[in-house]
């Protein structure tokens, strides 16, 4: 099942992105700012495309 792959890796990356902005106690805000910092736009985080949280996964890892 592709559809069901889809969307487990997007559910497993968004909870490696909240799990790193918890890591550095990130506001709502905060985190908006990272967002719009490494893609140029803040989309709404349900939104985000595979890709766009893999930027900033990889982002908030280079970033310690």
């Amino acid at each position: 099942m592709i559809i069901a792959g889809f969307f487990q890796a997007n559910s497993e990356l968004r909870n490696e992105m909240s799990k790193q902005f918890k890591k550095r106690d990130y506001t709502l805000k905060e985190r908006r700012f990272i967002v719009n910092k490494v893609l140029g736009y803040c989309p709404n985080f349900k939104d985000m495309t595979i890709a766009e949280m893999e930027l900033v996964i990889d982002y908030l890892i280079d970033d310690n």
